[in-house]
């Protein structure tokens, strides 16, 4: 039964193909990390293993050894062509009833070891990300950014720009870059159309004006962008 309007608390599942793990992020909107990960080759014998929850390991607050991760939001995990892991999520903690800094951060998964590698993503971070694909395996990645690194805490208004970044497959995702910021005054989500992306090559973001006030209407906007495949 939910008993909160909170649906940032959503539950994240993916498979790394390399070694078979399942990993699992959930219950975290400004929170501590909730992750555990279970042993290696479980879900190549879906069929054969008994499923218990001792084929997990601990829940824990680390994805690299020592450092501990607070402030956590939309943690998003999903898998690299190459059958590797990447994660993403936002950090931040509030001070003074203002959201403060926010920043996100990408690991790499090593299949071969288990373990996760960080590295910052330069940018001043907003709403959840989402990540397309391109034919040749380059990444984008679409979000709303904040204006400033201390945001009060109004949430019909919290006046985001749209953001596009790209890393190429050739680098192994690892030289992101800003390629378009798209100035305006936007709220909620940044959503992409998989099916326009899919398609037609065209990376169409559905964007929402902030509203005056809240549970006021305010307009839809359509940004329509043409990205390199090479």
């Amino acid at each position: 039964m939910f008993k909160k309007n909170d649906d940032h608390n959503t539950v994240c599942i993916v498979v790394c193909p390399n070694d078979g793990t399942i990993h699992l992020a959930f219950d975290r909107h400004l929170d501590p990390l909730h992750y555990r990960v279970s042993r290696k080759g479980v879900a190549n014998n879906a069929e054969t293993i008994t499923w218990e929850a001792s084929l997990f390991g601990p829940i824990t607050s680390e994805l690299e050894k020592g450092r501990s991760l607070k402030g956590v939001t939309y943690p998003w995990v999903w898998q690299t062509p190459e059958g590797g892991l990447q994660i993403n999520y936002r950090q931040h903690q509030r001070q003074n009833n203002r959201w403060g800094r926010m920043n996100f951060w990408l690991a790499d998964y090593d299949a071969e070891t288990g373990t996760w590698k960080h590295r910052e993503l330069p940018w001043v971070a907003g709403t959840v990300p989402r990540v397309f694909m391109d034919r040749n395996d380059n990444a984008y990645l679409i979000f709303g950014a904040t204006k400033g690194p201390d945001i009060p805490m109004k949430m019909h208004s919290l006046d985001y720009n749209c953001t596009i970044a790209a890393a190429s497959a050739k680098s192994n995702w690892t030289d992101w870059r800003v390629v378009h910021v798209e100035d305006g005054t936007f709220f909620s989500d940044v959503l992409g159309d998989p099916y326009r992306w899919k398609q037609e090559g065209v990376l169409s973001v559905i964007l929402q004006d902030s509203p005056k006030e809240i549970a006021a209407p305010s307009a839809l906007r359509i940004l329509d962008s043409s990205v390199g495949t090479d």
